[in-house]
């Protein structure tokens, strides 16, 4: 008796020649029998076969991470509201197309971070060789009419497991059936995954050409809902260098990579659109039509939105943002995105705000201790008119999770903006791309609520977007969260669960600001416990140097108080009573209508004034110190304080003055 498949397919095949209907069954039936059958049967060995020369216990530790992997992923995307439905329905039964992580796709910068053990640290070109076999005999079912099978549901998924699996020599082979007509191959609804599989699992050297064949089509590719998926893949790749993605960057637009390399400001596109005045009206709206068309989740679409709404026209930009004011919590979770929601949100109508904080305050906490996300609710701290709103939806959060937020790489940075007003310190605490990619405020940035954009003749116009200065919506939020940190601190099992340095940091901030900013110091009105508590919590070094200032201070102190009460001068105070007591007392010269000659000394320095000569004390000051006991404190009180008379006019000399003068210029 023959296998039910069999027999099914012998029963189907004559009833097929009688012209009698088949049912479900037969037909499948009938249908393995074809050459798509021996496909997928293929396919199966393919995916479930293992190395008979490995060790079983290794297969069974892959197997593990494998399905521990598989796990997590279904519950991230779970959790996740964005997601595509069709890459979810025709990707790959083993998830092989999903993640780039994989242990059979790790490559050598897993490797040399001692993640993997030794006997996976490197992917050998063999790795899969056994394999090789199988893949040859798909490849040779295939090829012949690799133009329409390619485009079919499963020999699609078949084609992902061959590149997957496959050696260098195979993808090879199939970049070159591809290249015959890759324009339709990347719009294809079931063969763009293909695409895709391949710019995931390509060889650098092969990454290269398929850019190079990717960047012709791209006014065509970019626009096509299946096609744009093909240049997210070759953009967010591994193997993508700078110059590749300003290249992808460059291709929408029709003019072509080849004449543009002659534009002022190549490669980079914003340059391109802020130096290039001669072509900047056509690309700037080549760009607004694209961006129209690509609002999406992809870091490729939103770096192209981002260069539109900064160097865009003022109608547009405005049309843009209202676009994107519902995207604004999804666009932070890339870092192009993260950039393109913070301008978005500053371009936005005061009164148009309410319904993206709403959005934020629901997402608040995933948002505060995000890698891309944060420095967006740094953003809002600056830019918010009405203080009640920004404490409803944001302050009073971030208030709620203060511990979390302390705890956070990202989120400390946070308190620290909204405590750190001088720029040079900001540049020591806060990253790099907080300062230069966020226009985030500071004492030093001057252009925090400006934007330029062009008007309707394409005239540069820099308009502010916020009138109200940001350190008043910082003080009007930050008393709460100031006292919250205070109370963490205090507390000495919230203060075990703190990350020390965040919290060292956010403490030795909040101490300088109340010493030197009288703003601050009104606003937060901080009692010596709360001060105390800060200074507890301060780094090491911080709490050194207050001791050894505390400490000099204390001796300074103490040596001033004994110096005045002595009699005699200390050593360390001789030269200075030597100077008082060489300083002459200034005498009342005579006036100019005394008839008596004036005694002159003619040695002395001619003065530049036109004053009057007064005249000297003859004492010398070497005998200073011959005073007696009882007249030292006089004469020293009397040289300490010289009385200080107004000398005569220079039209108030004498002739006997004038002419001694003159005798004195003359030596």
């Amino acid at each position: 008796q023959l296998p039910r498949s069999e027999r099914l397919a012998k029963i189907a095949t004559i009833k097929k020649k009688e012209g009698r209907v088949l049912d479900a069954s037969e037909k499948h039936a009938l249908k393995m029998t074809t050459e798509y059958g021996e496909i997928v049967r293929l396919w199966e060995v393919l995916r479930t076969s293992t190395d008979p020369n490995a060790d079983p216990a290794v297969i069974a530790k892959r197997a593990e991470k494998k399905r521990l992997r598989d796990l997590k992923r279904r519950e991230k995307k779970a959790t996740s509201s964005e997601g595509s439905k069709l890459r979810t329905t025709f990707e790959d039964d083993d998830g092989d197309d999903s993640s780039s992580s994989d242990d059979e796709t790790a490559t050598a910068p897993k490797a040399l971070t001692g993640e993997a053990p030794q006997e996976e640290q490197a992917r050998t070109v063999d790795r899969y060789e056994y394999k090789y076999p199988v893949i040859d005999k798909l490849m040779s079912l295939i090829a012949p009419k690799f133009a329409t099978m390619a485009k079919t549901p499963r020999v699609s998924r078949v084609i992902q497991s061959m590149i997957k699996f496959g050696s260098p020599a195979h993808l090879e082979k199939l970049l070159s059936m591809m290249s015959s007509d890759f324009l339709s191959f990347c719009n294809d609804a079931f063969s763009h995954f293909a695409v895709c599989a391949l710019m995931r699992h390509a060889p650098h050297a092969l990454h290269k050409k398929l850019v190079g064949l990717l960047i012709p089509s791209l006014p065509q590719i970019v626009t096509h809902k299946f096609g744009v998926q093909v240049v997210h893949a070759a953009y967010s790749s591994r193997l993508c260098s700078t110059m590749d993605r300003n290249m992808l960057l460059l291709g929408i637009f029709k003019d072509g990579v080849a004449v543009m390399k002659h534009y002022r400001g190549y490669p980079v596109l914003e340059d391109i659109l802020q130096q290039e005045l001669d072509h900047q009206k056509r690309l700037v709206q080549r760009l607004f039509e694209i961006s129209d068309k690509l609002v999406s989740q992809l870091p490729f679409v939103q770096r192209l939105v981002f260069a539109f709404l900064r160097y865009g026209t003022k109608h547009e930009i405005l049309e843009m943002s209202v676009t994107l004011k519902p995207h604004l919590v999804a666009l932070c979770e890339s870092r192009e995105g993260s950039e393109l929601a913070a301008l978005t949100f500053a371009l936005l109508e005061p009164k148009a705000r309410k319904d993206a904080l709403r959005a934020v305050g629901e997402n608040l906490s995933e948002l505060l201790v995000g890698k891309y996300s944060s420095p967006v609710v740094a953003r809002l701290f600056d830019l918010m008119y009405d203080a009640q709103l920004l404490h409803k939806f944001v302050a009073a959060g971030v208030e709620h999770m203060m511990e979390a937020c302390i705890n956070s790489p990202y989120g400390y940075q946070v308190l620290l903006h909204l405590v750190t007003p001088e720029g040079s310190r900001r540049e020591r605490l806060l990253s790099p791309a907080w300062l230069h990619d966020y226009n985030l405020y500071s004492s030093d940035n001057a252009n925090w609520n400006t934007h330029t954009w062009l008007n309707v003749e394409y005239q540069k116009e820099t308009v502010e977007i916020c009138s109200k200065p940001a350190q008043r919506t910082h003080l009007s939020v930050l008393k709460p969260l100031v006292q919250k940190v205070v109370s963490l601190v205090a507390d000495e099992a919230s203060r075990s669960k703190l990350n020390k340095l965040h919290v060292g940091l956010i403490a030795r901030e909040i101490l300088h600001v109340v010493d030197t900013l009288p703003q601050y110091q009104q606003t937060l009105a901080l009692s010596s416990e709360d001060i105390a508590a800060l200074q507890s919590v301060l780094p090491k070094k911080d709490q050194k140097r207050m001791r050894e200032e505390g400490d000099a201070t204390a001796e300074g102190a103490s040596a001033e108080t004994p110096a005045a009460k002595a009699p005699r001068l200390s050593a360390d105070k001789a030269p200075s009573a030597k100077k008082v007591q060489a300083t002459p007392a200034k005498k009342k010269a005579p006036s100019a209508t005394a008839t008596s000659p004036a005694v002159v000394d003619e040695d002395a320095p001619v003065e530049r004034s036109a004053r009057t000569p007064q005249q000297v004390d003859s004492t010398p000051t070497a005998k200073a110190p011959r005073l007696s006991s009882d007249k030292a404190s006089s004469a020293k009180k009397a040289h300490a304080t010289p009385a200080k008379k107004k000398a005569p006019s220079a039209t108030a000399a004498s002739p006997v003055e004038r002419s001694a003068r003159a005798s004195r210029k003359s030596n």
